[in-house]
C-alpha cells in the first residue's frame, strides 16, 4: 500500500519484493495477512483454553474427592 492505495509489487528475486514509489513523502506498507495464519491462531487459542479448563476441572475434581 502506498498512502492507503493498493499497488502492484514487483518480484526482484526469490525473497525480495519491491514497488515503485513516486517522488515525495509517502507511507508505504507491505502487509502479510493470509487467512490460514488467522485460522491457526484461533485453533491454537481455543486449544490452550480447553487445556487450561481441563487442568482446572481436574484440580477441583481431585480436591472434592479427597
Amino acid at each position: 500500500l502506498i498512502n492507503g492505495v493498493e499497488v502492484k509489487h514487483n518480484r526482484f528475486n526469490y525473497l525480495l519484493r519491491g514497488i515503485e514509489v513516486p517522488e515525495g513523502k509517502h507511507k508505504v506498507e507491505f502487509l502479510f495477512d493470509p487467512e490460514i495464519v488467522q485460522r491457526t491462531g484461533n485453533i491454537s487459542l481455543y486449544s490452550s483454553i480447553s487445556f487450561l479448563m481441563i487442568i482446572i476441572i481436574g484440580f477441583f475434581y481431585k480436591m472434592n474427592n479427597e
